[in-house]
């Protein structure tokens, strides 16, 4: 009987383990922009680059309160698999649009499909109106199944 038990012990136990390992475990990380984006395009002096490497896909957070209606604003994103030269050629652009009123705050999350990409340069940013208060993020991801 007490080997049965142990037995059945031993299973919950490398059950539980084995599911924990499972369990993709991230945190959101903060991309530094600046607070406001006025009308036109913004290129990016420091560009902030996304560590992408353990995802299928990343997603992207951008929250935004517009001062006008309609106000827009475009992301460009550059992939790269060494993290050290990017591809900013139009046609390798992933573009994210967050759209909002005047007064209204929005929040728009989008993945970004980074198979087979390590890194992300957000290098620019297309803006209609004046965007305020303006928040980004996006999962790291600290291990993966």
């Amino acid at each position: 009987m007490k080997k049965i038990l142990l037995l059945i012990g031993v299973a919950a136990l490398l059950a539980t383990v084995s599911t924990q390992a499972q369990t993709p475990i991230y945190a959101p990380s903060v991309v530094s922009l600046p607070s406001v984006f006025s009308a036109g395009t913004t290129n990016l002096a420091s560009p902030p680059v996304l560590y992408v490497g353990k995802q299928g896909n990343a997603a992207f957070e951008s929250t935004i309160a517009g001062t006008s209606a309609g106000v827009t604003n475009v992301y460009y994103f550059a992939p790269s698999v060494s993290g050290v030269y990017f591809d900013t050629n139009a046609a390798e652009v992933v573009l994210f649009t967050n759209s909002v009123v005047s007064g209204a705050t929005n929040t728009v999350t989008k993945n970004l499909s980074a198979a087979g990409i390590g890194y992300f340069k957000l290098f620019s940013v297309v803006t209609t109106g004046t965007a305020t208060n303006v928040a980004h993020y996006y999962p790291t991801k600290l291990s993966a199944p």
